[in-house]
């Protein structure tokens, strides 16, 4: 089970790779197919950790807990990754936009990958194998070192104003600026 997780995230995340690389060097080529097989891969990965997990794991308030908290981030990362961004994001990404940056993407610049990591961790208390926190270190290693790629190549080389955003807004662990960044209205520039 691990290995075969370990093989879907490292073909998800060569996915998600080139994906930015096509939409940075080969803007004409069409890439959103490739953002969307990576993503399949990932909740792939995700269903064999839970088919091979959940029927051994001990039903107790351990387990309950683990569940609620990674179905919460869980939804955390979907509003992040598909509606808290402007429509098109990924279907007709282009070079040279500006930053979203309200909202989710004024709490810090990859909410997606704090939100991942922390459905991954509920799901680690949830299951409380080692398989399954070897499983969910995986995943969340592969999020992080794409995060890395991302905030370090493809971000600067695809929005126009990323340095500024880098300046002003946290990585990935929000702080109280952030915070309150993210929580103003929508039209004054924020909006959980």
């Amino acid at each position: 089970m691990v290995l075969g997780i370990a093989g879907m995230t490292v073909a998800a995340y060569a996915l998600f790779f080139l994906y930015d690389w096509l939409t940075v060097r080969r803007p004409s080529v069409p890439s959103a197919p490739l953002f969307a097989l990576a993503f399949a891969l990932n909740v792939a990965a995700a269903a064999l950790l839970l088919i091979s997990q959940v029927p051994a794991a001990p039903k107790d308030g351990m387990f309950f807990a683990g569940l609620t908290g990674a179905l919460l981030f869980g939804i955390a990362l979907i509003w992040a990754l598909f509606f808290a961004l402007p429509k098109g994001t990924y279907a007709s990404p282009q070079v040279g936009r500006t930053c979203f940056k309200q909202g989710m993407y004024a709490l810090c610049r990859h909410p997606g990958v704090l939100w991942y990591c922390l459905a991954f961790a509920f799901l680690a208390l949830m299951l409380r194998t080692p398989e399954s926190a070897l499983s969910c270190a995986i995943l969340c290693a592969g999020d992080v070192a794409y995060m890395l790629l991302q905030d370090a190549w493809t971000f600067p080389a695809t929005f126009s104003d990323y340095r500024d955003y880098r300046a002003t807004t946290p990585l990935l662990l929000p702080n109280a600026v952030s915070l309150r960044a993210a929580l103003r209205p929508v039209g004054e520039g924020g909006g959980l």
